[in-house]
């Protein structure tokens, strides 16, 4: 790989500071974006996420990762990539490759990921986590059971966090926004 190509990949992802705010991984002047929150990932998206490495999993009985996108101009997460990989029964081998994200827009950044895999503990569950900032999940595997793991990634601190803190209920926020449309009866 060649600097240019390890430069044009590292301009694809974030750094989250101490209190959380994204920030460029690469200092430009001007900045690719403004600094901001780390917005949460929507309930909607992490339950896709979940329904789609169940899925794979009884599908093809191998494991499988994503890229979780975000759009720091829009300031909100965007559709998850799926990296070119080796799927393995017991965990996915992938990394950031340039050929992925070439039809991503410029204002998007590689916030995180998804996998799936088996593991005997958290520790091993951490030693898996991508070594770049964002948003993290592991869903793992047990023989009939998927539990999800969310963490996340600043700098060289990684934090398991409980989903009410990463995660945001958008189901809710779309009832309610809709809710001038319901007409509720008694009757079918």
């Amino acid at each position: 790989m060649n600097n240019d190509n390890v430069q044009s990949i590292t301009d694809r992802l974030i750094c989250i500071t101490e209190n959380t705010d994204v920030i460029p991984h690469t200092l430009t002047d001007p900045p690719a974006f403004e600094p901001f929150g780390l917005p949460p990932l929507p309930l909607s998206q992490g339950s896709w996420l979940s329904a789609l490495g169940t899925l794979f999993r009884r599908k093809y009985r191998r494991c499988l990762a994503l890229h979780l996108i975000l759009d720091c101009q829009a300031r909100r997460w965007v559709n998850p990539i799926i990296p070119t990989q080796r799927c393995g029964p017991t965990s996915p081998t992938w990394s950031i490759l340039e050929k992925d994200l070439t039809h991503l827009p410029a204002s998007t950044r590689i916030g995180g990921s998804f996998q799936t895999g088996r593991a005997d503990d958290i520790n091993e569950i951490k030693a898996r986590i991508p070594p770049y900032d964002g948003i993290h999940c592991f869903l793992k595997i047990e023989r009939h059971l998927f539990t999800k793991f969310w963490m996340v990634r600043a700098g060289d601190q990684l934090d398991v966090i409980p989903p009410e803190f990463i995660v945001v209920d958008d189901w809710l926020q779309f009832i309610i926004a809709n809710y001038d449309r319901f007409e509720f009866c008694s009757q079918p």
